[in-house]
């Protein structure tokens, strides 16, 4: 999931997300294998677009030491909708991006969303974004010391992800479950 802030000029923040899109099916297209010790494996992506709102917070135990972010709304839910319409190698787009990106794109209809098939302009150029510094006491609320110092990687990457869908609830119940 990745999420791109529109700002002022929402066409052209859409442009970049088909862009990032279009370049991981492209790159998967052409090296649809990966050779690693362990063997050959096919890799391939399902890509789902759209347009929404976001929110986000930070839910802190009790004690205070550890704590769990969350993202939310539209922006989550509409493009994992139009990711499930998606095929192995597919860019499916929700109606409301379809919409703003129409002069620039071609598109099929897939039921309420559209297969992205061509790109009619241009796609912009990435923007290098620098990873933020991370403060280890910052990083102690979200991860155990045995998970941050450990000299093990996960996926052959150092990362750990867990994604839970849950209902819409507000904060105080979600703070309790958590």
């Amino acid at each position: 999931t990745a999420l791109f802030p529109l700002g002022d000029d929402p066409v052209n923040t859409s442009l970049r997300a088909v862009a990032a899109a279009w370049k991981i099916q492209q790159r998967l297209n052409n090296e649809p294998n990966q050779a690693t010790e362990y063997g050959n494996f096919p890799i391939s992506a399902k890509v789902g677009l759209a347009i929404g709102e976001t929110s986000w917070g930070i839910l802190r135990s009790q004690a205070g030491q550890r704590a769990a972010y969350y993202f939310r709304g539209s922006a989550i839910n509409d493009p994992a909708a139009a990711e499930h319409q998606a095929k192995s190698g597919e860019i499916i787009l929700a109606a409301n991006i379809y919409e703003l990106l129409r002069p620039a794109i071609e598109a099929e209809p897939r039921g309420d969303f559209y297969r992205l098939t061509r790109s009619m302009d241009r796609l912009p150029d990435p923007l290098p974004i620098p990873p933020p510094a991370s403060a280890p006491e910052a990083m102690q609320a979200f991860f155990p010391d045995d998970l941050l110092y450990q000299d093990l990687r996960s996926e052959f990457r150092q990362a750990i992800n867990v994604f839970i869908s849950l209902p819409e609830v507000d904060e105080e119940t979600m703070a309790g479950f958590m």
